[in-house]
């Protein structure tokens, strides 16, 4: 199926005569159940006898593989779980050992068959490939490429202790990587970037199948997470994404109510700070710092709605321009560069310190990675930022930003 196609859907009546839901939500509506027969059951409760035999068989795949079940039925146990008859079934697609081996998807260089379940990938991008698998547990990565900094791992700290699954083998930069360090690890599988390693696809196809993600998926700017689910179905763990989304609403219930109550209307404005004359407005709502934002209640400051800025999502501005994205709370994410290095930071504090923000002192620094790239582990690092942030205090608010 192909990443930029979006997810079939199904009026499902005997769950609600009027809504429509995609299978990814009727997957995770099913039962928390290891007993195959109560899968079966709940299927054939909830509309199975209302979609295709291909549908019927996607769904149940979808819920065996998030409850962590093997798909190894076969066709007739597979059949007998999604409801098909025998006719369906001759004409459904067989579920033997050859057809589970592998998969097919649909990357920016075409359609790739790859490894059902790799056991040696290589992730050529830190973030947006290794980081996006590892913090999902994904425990088969060999190497990622690195950032190109001194520390290879310095992106991926900015999220704290690093997941079990980084591996320490150098492959070099993400943008540059080594093609003999890599074909000696002997991966079945390479994930890139098309922006970054269609140059070199070639020379990688040579050495294991290799897929190009999207740009426009890795950041699209309309669909959470897009990009980390593109990866995460490649390798074949999309349901663990799905699980830390249920995670992440877990933990915003527990601290929903008191966050809420401090965030609930106030005005915002996040820029970005890469360099003396790199700063950034974020408008983004797809990343972890938005949308734990929006769940709080909090709203974009109508400052950072300037005519000049156009529809881009991160419109870039000169560093005089900050006090005119002016908010009730400011926020403030630095990339790789720490502040105390840049050489206009007191320029920087000054433009600040005059804010509406600055003079309430409700200028917070914040992780440009973690806030910023589309990363599911972004959500807890936000609010886990935020309880530090806003405790013991209240926030101020200004009439002029409503």
């Amino acid at each position: 199926m192909s990443s930029n196609t979006p997810a079939r859907s199904v009026t499902m009546r005997n769950l609600t005569t009027t809504s429509t839901y995609t299978l990814d939500t009727l997957a995770r509506r099913a039962p928390a159940t290891d007993d195959l027969l109560k899968v079966a059951d709940w299927l054939g409760a909830n509309g199975s006898h209302h979609l295709s035999p291909i549908a019927r068989i996607e769904l149940a795949e979808r819920v065996i593989t998030r409850r962590r079940f093997l798909i190894g039925a076969g066709a007739l146990g597979l059949g007998a779980i999604v409801g098909c008859g025998a006719d369906e079934q001759a004409g459904a697609p067989t579920a033997t050992p050859e057809t589970r081996a592998t998969r097919v998807i649909e990357g920016a260089n075409g359609p790739i068959e790859v490894p059902a379940q790799p056991q040696r990938v290589v992730a050529l991008a830190d973030l947006i490939n290794g980081y996006a698998l590892a913090s999902l547990g994904f425990d088969k990565l060999v190497a990622i490429g690195s950032s190109g900094e001194s520390d290879p791992l310095a992106r991926l700290k900015a999220y704290g202790q690093l997941p079990d699954g980084i591996p320490s083998a150098d492959i070099g930069a993400w943008t540059e990587p080594n093609i003999e360090a890599i074909a000696a690890l002997r991966p079945d599988l390479i994930i890139g970037t098309d922006t970054n390693h269609a140059p070199i696809y070639e020379q990688l196809r040579q050495i294991a199948p290799t897929v190009l993600v999207p740009e426009t998926i890795s950041f699209d700017d309309k669909v959470p997470f897009a990009g980390q689910r593109f990866v995460a179905r490649v390798v074949g763990i999309e349901a663990a994404l799905d699980a830390r989304l249920d995670a992440y609403q877990e933990r915003l219930g527990t601290l929903q109510a008191p966050l809420k109550a401090q965030l609930n209307g106030v005005r915002y404005t996040w820029i970005d700070v890469y360099g003396p004359n790199d700063v950034y407005v974020s408008r983004t709502t797809v990343a972890p710092g938005s949308l734990v934002l929006r769940d709080l209640g909090a709203v974009r400051s109508p400052t950072t709605n300037q005519p000049a800025f156009g529809e881009a999502p991160w419109p870039q501005i000169s560093i005089e321009l900050i006090p005119s994205v002016d908010a009730d709370v400011i926020f403030v994410g630095y990339g790789l560069l720490p502040e105390e290095n840049l050489a206009n930071k007191d320029q920087l504090d000054q433009l600040l310190a005059a804010t509406t923000a600055g003079k309430a002192e409700q200028v917070f620094r914040v992780r440009y990675e973690a806030w910023g790239f589309p990363l599911v582990e972004g959500l807890f690092i936000v609010l886990s930022d935020l309880e530090t942030m806003l405790a013991g205090r209240t926030l101020t608010r200004s009439e002029k930003f409503n």
